[in-house]
């Protein structure tokens, strides 16, 4: 539970931002800083890069990251760089791209079982990776 959450953005991780009034200039600019630029999302190839961005809003970009490793097959360190692109070669990215989302909604359920008050977001979030 990150609090007060506005475009993504939570007081949780961001609790010098004025959440409830920002503007969307800001929040776009926060994502694309911490969310885009830090963990290198860039680097991805082009049919992975939003769909682990936009997990990386929704459950943090080392998870998120960690899900796109586990679907690939390699060690699951949280990290984009040369190895996670690496391991793209001779991969079946349908099949890595399942994977990925099959990740997501695991760490959503066992998510949802120990806070059950989340659940009303769980269509949301489902509706959200299933468009991909």
């Amino acid at each position: 539970m990150g609090g007060a959450t506005n475009y993504g953005i939570s007081s949780r991780w961001y609790p010098n931002e004025d959440i409830i009034n920002m503007t969307p200039e800001r929040a776009s600019a926060i994502l694309y800083r911490d969310y885009w630029l830090q963990p290198k999302m860039y680097l991805l190839p082009d049919e992975f890069s939003d769909i682990v961005f936009d997990d990386g809003v929704l459950q943090g970009q080392p998870t998120a990251i960690k899900s796109l490793q586990n679907a690939l097959g390699i060690n699951a360190d949280g990290i984009i760089g040369p190895n996670t692109i690496k391991a793209f070669e001779n991969k079946d990215n349908n099949v890595v791209k399942s994977n990925f989302i099959k990740n997501v909604h695991n760490i959503e359920d066992k998510y949802l079982q120990n806070n059950p008050n989340q659940r009303v977001f769980e269509k949301g979030h489902r509706d959200r990776f299933n468009r991909y």
